[in-house]
């Protein structure tokens, strides 16, 4: 791309956007699911390590070329003055706290979306896990059966 935005400029609008304090929760959240999948023995020595390691991080770095790529320094000079007016900066607020709520009716809908699959299939399903645990599956093994668990699809949570 010709005139390319510069790295100041990617800088200030990840910044701007909220990009740079999201990466950092982001690590930190992942640091928490790191800590309740591993094993008790890890010493709290290792996850101190870990943390401080993960501070000097930098994602910025690693985003810069491919803005480069994709955004010259007029757009992003635009994006910049939008990010700094308070319609831009309401968008950065507000943008968390909808995203959050529509992952959360998207997930709903997909689990009820899921278990009408498995209803309209539960037939077909259970004669396939039967079939496949009496040894009539490619290579002959046994597994837990894919029958749905239930009957009915699971209600909605609130």
């Amino acid at each position: 791309m010709s005139n390319p935005a510069t790295a100041a400029q990617i800088r200030e609008l990840l910044e701007l956007t909220g990009a740079t304090r999201n990466a950092k929760l982001m690590v930190g959240r992942m640091i928490g699911q790191m800590k309740s999948q591993a094993p008790a023995f890890f010493p709290a020595d290792f996850w101190t390590d870990l943390e401080q390691s993960f501070q000097h991080l930098d994602a910025e770095s690693v985003l810069i070329p491919y803005y480069q790529k994709y955004y010259s320094q007029p757009d992003v000079e635009k994006a910049i003055a939008f990010y700094k007016t308070p319609a831009g900066r309401r968008l950065v607020a507000v943008q968390p706290v909808i995203m959050q709520k529509a992952q959360k009716i998207v997930t709903q809908r997909a689990e009820q979306l899921g278990q009408q699959v498995l209803l309209r299939h539960k037939a077909e399903l259970e004669a396939l896990a039967r079939q496949y645990q009496q040894g009539g599956a490619a290579g002959g093994t046994s597994a837990p059966s894919a029958a749905p668990q239930s009957s009915a699809p699971a209600s909605p949570r609130k």
